[in-house]
């Protein structure tokens, strides 16, 4: 069964990006509900994107290939605002719960 936390991925990484895995969901399915209100985020790595595959970067780190399917990440640029990172946090939580119930 998957643990009902999210995990912060690697120890070391940029100030403006962070990438969770999220047992029990499809990091897809998160990213397209986000999207759908107006938090843009990605799965997977930059130069994976289109890609149905695991993250290689995580799952050489260790991470089990079905949990870094689950993952997502976020990236803050100039233009972000507090509100804006609260949008995105309160968002994720209400989406995480509802594809968990």
């Amino acid at each position: 069964s998957a643990s009902a936390s999210a995990g912060l991925n690697g120890n070391t990484r940029l100030a403006t990006n962070a990438s969770f895995c999220f047992p029990g969901v499809n990091g897809e399915t998160v990213l397209v509900d986000l999207e759908n209100q107006g938090v843009l985020v990605s799965s997977g790595s930059a130069c994976a994107t289109g890609s149905s595959e695991p993250s290689h970067v995580l799952t050489a780190m260790g991470v089990p290939a079905e949990v870094a399917t689950t993952s997502v990440r976020f990236s803050l640029g100039r233009e972000t605002t507090e509100n804006d990172i609260d949008t995105a946090i309160r968002a994720t939580a209400q989406i995480i719960a509802e594809l968990r119930s």
